[in-house]
């Protein structure tokens, strides 16, 4: 009956994680800071002023926004598009999981991520799919994908 219980805790908190999922589109014309909720919003052209993406949550860098992107925390993230970006992302030293749930998919089509500041990297694994299609990379990539 534990056991069941347990099952049953852990399957519990698997769909909330996955309902509380979210998708954050960048939306600043300027360079800006990742961490700042004036840089996201919850829609492609959307209002900015959404929530910092989170480990649930899927990015998109698709030209809703044209202004460079600066890391200033450690990224984990489940997912990130960088269709019609056309900026830059320097991860500044710190680190960027592009696959925090083990399940994502992502495309990384467009833009350029860099890195200014002391050693970090791109990583993540996922059973999802991770395309590298025309993006620029100035940083090491440690990915495994299905």
């Amino acid at each position: 009956m534990k056991f069941v219980k347990l099952l049953l805790i852990i399957t519990s908190g698997l769909f909330a994680t996955q309902m509380l999922a979210a998708n954050r589109y960048w939306v600043s014309d300027t360079t800006g800071n990742w961490n700042n909720t004036l840089n996201w919003a919850t829609s492609n052209n959307g209002t900015p002023g959404a929530s910092v993406p989170n480990v649930s949550d899927k990015v998109y860098f698709n030209g809703s926004g044209i202004g460079n992107c600066n890391i200033d925390t450690t990224i984990s993230i489940d997912g990130i598009i960088t269709t019609g970006y056309p900026g830059e992302i320097d991860l500044k030293g710190f680190s960027f999981n592009i696959a925090a749930s083990g399940i994502s998919s992502s495309n990384l089509s467009e833009g350029e991520f860099k890195n200014t500041g002391a050693a970090s990297s791109i990583i993540g694994t996922t059973t999802g799919e991770i395309i590298f299609s025309g993006t620029t990379f100035n940083v090491p990539i440690n990915v495994v994908a299905g």
